[in-house]
Order: structure tokens, then C-alpha cells, then sequence
């Protein structure tokens, strides 16, 4: 499937069509009700492009067309290709463009001292709008492009307060008591109140001034009942309403949180309920080898996930999800052959990162013997960094770890790191994710490779330290894990390469201490103090994006904090709604100078006066960027 499909109704066919009031779907002439909730359901069951040709088919409708933007936004997501992202937005602007029409046609009369009270269906297209807009501000985003991203930012603003105008209109509309709001229109609301509220409320601290400013609302527990409310009613909304829910419960757990066992009684509900609705889906199949995983049931996530590629043979953004999970699950299960195999697909057939699947692969390769193929590998990664994708101008994360590893370690440099997949696994909260009996492995490694490096420089040892304290602290040899994450403290002046250990060292220490002082009730202050000390690392580290997601995650589940820091961030979103203010307004003018200007191609280096805009810009977009 490609999105290079942005005209909208092209042949202008027009079909015969009325809004039901009950369902809230379109009652098209000619097509009987289970067709069409057939066709909004193909593609959860794998038939993507059928799903789309479906769509296109009826895309006079406005629901219908809706569902084809946000099915072009999915692929978007999955590719990143600037050039799906520019049609993705191309065709929903025309679709919002219609909406609009039919939202002018129904919304109620506005006069001088009163207005008439709104209506189920003015309600109905006003929810479409705001998901419009909502799905306009994701695709923009993420464009590599700084205006685009300045006028995604503004987007979701403009989508929030569309959706704080509906609840007000939603409410009068309840106490006039003329009627009852169709399925679709409810699923509709739970579906954006669900995501915004858990978006914002899962926000790292660096960045959370910027969720002020945009003036979300950050209840968490809000937002997984919204979304379980649209899932449950079972209509267009409902499997985004449980892709939301997973992605907390499953995704977000598996790869940040520490204890990952919190919500596995309720993702295992979820799955189950979702599977029902959509038998053999692939994004659930392969959320449920997440689920899987999460539980140390690594080898029956193996199998969940080849089950998920297989029933998705024809998609291959999904398929290459999937070679993705099993490259990692192979990794931790120390299965390298294997493993060596699935990111040689990956470099070969997807672009998100050759660097890194190649990193990856050449990693595998020297822990099954073949040195002159890794040596070789290895070799290839900076010419492939030259070709990596930007944002903002900037290399992504993982790209700029590869190519420190890479400068520093590579042919040449006379240096060998330490343990390097071992630290992949730890980086990627593998550890919580491993089989007790392959950690205990992982664990004698480890110390095998400190009795032989006893002279190993300091930020080998580094590495080392964190390392093996965090598989003692997995395995729960507590003493043992403390000393290690104590040596890392005390060493890290001498550290200058590998200055992330420190910082993650301060991490495993507060998380530790939270768990022999009784878990997450016994409100522990040593560890929210380590946390915290943790968090508030100055410098520009590797993976510093996933630690502050980590204990941001942890604070939230202590408790506690939240009360103060909404109130340390409305002050703080003064300040950032000035600066991203005049941001928006020094990049228009830049835009305008630069030579070639024009709003949407505007980019971050600008032209002729444009120099000096972008310069004022960045660091709200990097705020953006992160997010």
C-alpha cells in the first residue's frame, strides 16, 4: 500500500446516504449494514489494502474518508517516509475541508443573546473534526520540517480546545434532554479524552512544561477508562481505543518500567477482548507477544510474534515490527544465530535504521565467532550514518549511540567495549524481560568478563558495574547489585566516555531501595531521592530520553508527586507558551525571508532573513522532537 493516493472522490461519484441516528454510521443505498461494519473492521484482521480500496469506495461519506486518513496515517507512522507523511496530510485536509461542510450545514444558530442548544448530529461531525485536526498534528510532527512541526504543535492545541468545546456542547445537549448522542459519537469522545489525557500523563520531566502550555489534561486513570469506554462500545473507535490501552499496559511497561508486572491481569483482559472482536489480528497477536514477554515468557513470545508476521505476509511495515521484536527476544534469550539473522533482514529491507540493525548484526556476529564478517559490519556502519534519518536536522537517538560506538570502539581504535550485548538487552529493559535461568547466564558472563578485565579503563568498568548490579538486583541478590551501582557512583569522575552509566546506575539504585523497603506502598524517600537525583542529570548522554521515561514512570507509580508538579508546571507553561509563541511567529517570518520561502516548506536553517528565526525556534521544537 502506498499513500500516494490524495485525491478525494476522484471520479465525483456521489452515493445515496443518511446518518444513523442510533449507530452512528452512514446507512449507504445498496450496501446492507454488515458490509460496511465488515469494511471498517478489515483492517484490524489483516486486509490492509482491501481495507483502504473500501474506503476509497465510499470516501464521499465522511466517515469512511476519515477512516482512510487515519489508515494513511498508520502507514505513515510505521515508514516515517517524509513522502507518505506530505500525503497523508495532503488528503486530509480535504477531508476536514468536507466535514466542514456538513458541520456548517448542522451546527446550531448563534444569535446576539441566545443560541440554540446543540444537536446529536452537529455534535457528530464536530468529533470528526477534532479528529481531523488530530490527525493532522501527529503527521505533521512528524516531518522532518520545522515549521510543520510548529503548526503541528498548534494543531493539537487547536484539537484539545475542539474537544473541550464538545464536552460543553455534549453537556447542554444532556440536559435539554431531546435525545441520546449515537454510538459512534460517544466511542468518539471517550477516544480523544482517552488519548490525551494518557499521552500527556505519561510526559517526561524535561518536557512536561510543554503539556501546559498545550493545556492537556494529564489523568492517567482518566484516560485508560475513556479508552476502555470506546473500546467497549465496539464501533469504528473501538480497536484505537484498545491499541491505546496496550500500548500503556504493554509496550510502555516492556520498555521503560522496572517492575513490569502491574497491569498484566488487565492487558491480559484486553487482549482477550480485542482478539474476539478481531480473530488472528496481527497488532494485537504482536501486542500479546509483548504481553508475553513482559511475564518472562520470552520463548512463547517468540512464537506469538512469528504467528503476528505470518498473518501480516503482504504488510511489510507489521512484518518488519515483528523480525524486530524477534531480533530483540532471540538477543535475550542469547540465541545470537538466530538473532544475527533477523537484523540481517532488517538492514537489508528497512530503512528506519540500517546503522543500527547493521550495529545489531555485527554484534550477534561476534558473539557466534564470525569476527571477520563482524569486522566487516562494523566497517559499513559510517557510511550508512551519512544516509540516517534526521529530525530536525539532528540524527536520531539511536544513530547518534551507533556512532559513538562506532567512533570510539570501531576498527581501528585499538578498543573492544565491554559487553556490548549485554548492554543492548540492559538499554532496553531486556533484563525484566529475561527467563531467570538465561539472566543467571547473562550473570556469569558478566563476571567472567570482570575476573579477565580486572585493568580495564574506567568506563569499561563502568559498564561493567551497571551491568552485572543489574542483573544481581533481577535476580534479587540485593547486597551485590548495591555494590556494584555504589562503584559506579564513586567512579564517575573518571568515566568520559560512557556517561550514561552513572545516571542509570543512580536509577537501579532508587529502584532497588524502593523494593526491599516494601514495594511502591511504602512510599520509600531514599529512593524517590535517588530518582530524582537520577532524573536531574545534567549533559547530553545516550539514552537519556529512556531514563527520564523510566523514572518519570516509577515517581507516578510512588504517588505523591503529581499534586506538586502540575503545580511547578503552570508557572513553568507560562513561560513556554511565551517562548513558543514568539517562536511561531519569528519561524513565519523566517519562512517568509528565506529564499524559496512558503509555510509549508519552510525548514529549520531557513534562507536570507530566515537565519536568525529558525535559531529562536529551536528549542521549542526540540521539546517537539523528543516527545
Amino acid at each position: 500500500m502506498s499513500t500516494d493516493r490524495t485525491e478525494l472522490n476522484p471520479n465525483g461519484e456521489k452515493h445515496d446516504w443518511t446518518l444513523n441516528s442510533k449507530t452512528g454510521l452512514p446507512d449507504i443505498k445498496g450496501v446492507p449494514h454488515e458490509q460496511l461494519v465488515k469494511g471498517f473492521r478489515l483492517f484490524f484482521v489483516n486486509k490492509h489494502v482491501e481495507a483502504v480500496n473500501f474506503m476509497e469506495k465510499y470516501e464521499d461519506v465522511p466517515l469512511c474518508a476519515l477512516a482512510k486518513a487515519a489508515m494513511l496515517l498508520v502507514w505513515s507512522m510505521m515508514t516515517l517516509d517524509d513522502e507518505d507523511l506530505v500525503n497523508t496530510i495532503t488528503y486530509i485536509k480535504k477531508v476536514q475541508a468536507m466535514i466542514r461542510e456538513y458541520v456548517a450545514k448542522t451546527a446550531p444558530a448563534k444569535g446576539w443573546f441566545s443560541s440554540d442548544a446543540p444537536t446529536a448530529i452537529s455534535l457528530h461531525y464536530a468529533v470528526m473534526d477534532a479528529e481531523s485536526t488530530l490527525v493532522t498534528a501527529v503527521a505533521q510532527l512528524l516531518r522532518d520540517n520545522m515549521m510543520q512541526k510548529l503548526k503541528g504543535v498548534l494543531n493539537i492545541r487547536g484539537a484539545w480546545g475542539a474537544y473541550k468545546t464538545i464536552l460543553k456542547d455534549r453537556d447542554a445537549f444532556m440536559e435539554s434532554g431531546v435525545g441520546e448522542l449515537d454510538g459512534e459519537t460517544v466511542s468518539g469522545l471517550n477516544f480523544g479524552l482517552g488519548s490525551f489525557n494518557l499521552i500527556s500523563s505519561l510526559l517526561p520531566p524535561k518536557i512536561m512544561s510543554l503539556a501546559s502550555f498545550l493545556g492537556y489534561p494529564c489523568d492517567r486513570l482518566t484516560g485508560l477508562q475513556e479508552c476502555q469506554k470506546a473500546l467497549d462500545v465496539g464501533g469504528v473507535r473501538s480497536p484505537l481505543g484498545s491499541l491505546n490501552i496496550l500500548m500503556h499496559h504493554v509496550f510502555l511497561q516492556g520498555s521503560f518500567c522496572h517492575n513490569t508486572l502491574p497491569y498484566v491481569d488487565e492487558a491480559e483482559r484486553v487482549i482477550r477482548q480485542s482478539l474476539d472482536l478481531f480473530p488472528n489480528g496481527g497488532l494485537f497477536l504482536m501486542l500479546e507477544g509483548r504481553h508475553l514477554r513482559l511475564q518472562k515468557k520470552t520463548r512463547e513470545a517468540k512464537l506469538m510474534f512469528g504467528k503476528a508476521k505470518e498473518s501480516n505476509a503482504g504488510w511489510d511495515p507489521l512484518v518488519h515490527f515483528c523480525i524486530y521484536e524477534l531480533g530483540y527476544s532471540t538477543l535475550y534469550l542469547r540465541e545470537y544465530d538466530e538473532s544475527r539473522k533477523h537484523w540481517e533482514v532488517l538492514a537489508r529491507d528497512n530503512d528506519w535504521s540500517k546503522a543500527y540493525y547493521t550495529y545489531m548484526r555485527a554484534i550477534c556476529e561476534q558473539k557466534v565467532g564470525m569476527e571477520k564478517e563482524a569486522q566487516a559490519s562494523f566497517a559499513e556502519i559510517p557510511g550508512l550514518l551519512t544516509k540516517s534519518k534526521k529530525i530536525n536536522g539532528r540524527q536520531v537517538p539511536i544513530d547518534r549511540f551507533v556512532a559513538r560506538k562506532t567512533k570510539e570502539y570501531g576498527p581501528g581504535s585499538g578498543r573492544r567495549p565491554a559487553l556490548q550485548a549485554l548492554e543492548i538487552a540492559y538499554v532496553w529493559n531486556g533484563f525484566s524481560q529475561t527467563p531467570r535461568d538465561v539472566l543467571q547466564l547473562d550473570l556469569n558472563e558478566a563476571l567472567e568478563w570482570q575476573r579477565n578485565h580486572a585493568d580495564g579503563d574506567h568506563d569499561e568498568q563502568a559498564v561493567v558495574n551497571l551491568i552485572v548490579g543489574a542483573l544481581h538486583s533481577q535476580l534479587h541478590n540485593d547486597a551485590e547489585a548495591e555494590a556494584c551501582f555504589a562503584k559506579v557512583e564513586a567512579g564517575r569522575k573518571k568515566v568520559s566516555r560512557e556517561t550514561w552509566t552513572c545516571p542509570y546506575a543512580r536509577y537501579e539504585m532508587g529502584m532497588l531501595w524502593l523494593r526491599v523497603d516494601g514495594g511502591e506502598a511504602s512510599n520509600s524517600e531514599r529512593a524517590r531521592k535517588k530518582l530524582k537525583h537520577a532524573a536531574h542529570n545534567k549533559g547530553d548522554f545516550n539514552h537519556d530520553l529512556q531514563l527520564h521515561l523510566r523514572v518519570h514512570l516509577a515517581m507516578y507509580e510512588l504517588g505523591g508527586d503529581a499534586d506538586t508538579m502540575r503545580e511547578q508546571l503552570v508557572a513553568a507553561g507560562v513561560a513556554a507558551e511565551a517562548e513558543a509563541k514568539a517562536a511561531v511567529e519569528a519561524a513565519a517570518t523566517g519562512s517568509r525571508g528565506g529564499s524559496g520561502g512558503g509555510g509549508d516548506g519552510a525548514t529549520s536553517d531557513g534562507g536570507g532573513g530566515g537565519g536568525g528565526a529558525a535559531k529562536s525556534s529551536k528549542p521549542v521544537v526540540r521539546k517537539v522532537v523528543e516527545l
